[in-house]
C-alpha cells in the first residue's frame, strides 16, 4: 500500500486504507506510483451512472477527505469517518469480484 505505517483508526486515512485492500481483492490494486486522483478515475467506470449523490461521487469525496487529511490540515472527525467508512462499504459493492479458480487450476492440474 503506498502508505508504509497503518493510519490511525477511525481516520479517513484509515478507511481509504480499507478501500484499497477492498480494490486490491477486486484486482484493482492501486499502483505505487498512481496518485489517489488517478485511482478514483480509474475506479470511476465500476461506479455506474452519475446521479445526484451517487456512488460515483463516493469516489470522488472519499479521495478529496483523505487527500485533505494525508497531505492538508485536516482533522479527522467522527462525522467525517462515518462517511468515509459508508462510502468505502459503497464503492466496494460496485467494483469487481474476482472469479474463483476452477478446481482443476487451483490443484495445479489441467485438463
Amino acid at each position: 500500500f503506498p502508505e508504509e505505517e497503518a493510519p490511525p483508526s477511525g481516520t479517513v486515512r484509515a478507511a481509504y486504507r480499507e478501500l484499497l485492500r477492498q480494490g486490491a481483492k477486486a484486482g484493482m490494486a492501486r499502483e505505487p506510483a498512481e496518485t489517489p486522483e488517478e485511482y478514483a478515475a480509474r475506479l470511476a467506470p465500476y461506479m455506474g451512472m452519475a446521479t445526484p449523490n451517487g456512488v460515483e461521487h463516493d469516489v470522488t469525496n472519499l479521495t478529496r477527505d483523505y487527500e485533505e487529511e494525508r497531505y492538508g490540515a485536516v482533522a479527522s472527525t467522527p462525522d467525517r469517518f462515518a462517511r468515509a467508512q459508508a462510502a468505502v462499504r459503497r464503492i466496494a459493492a460496485r467494483l469487481p469480484h474476482p472469479r474463483p479458480l476452477p478446481s482443476n487450476a487451483r490443484e495445479g492440474r489441467s485438463r
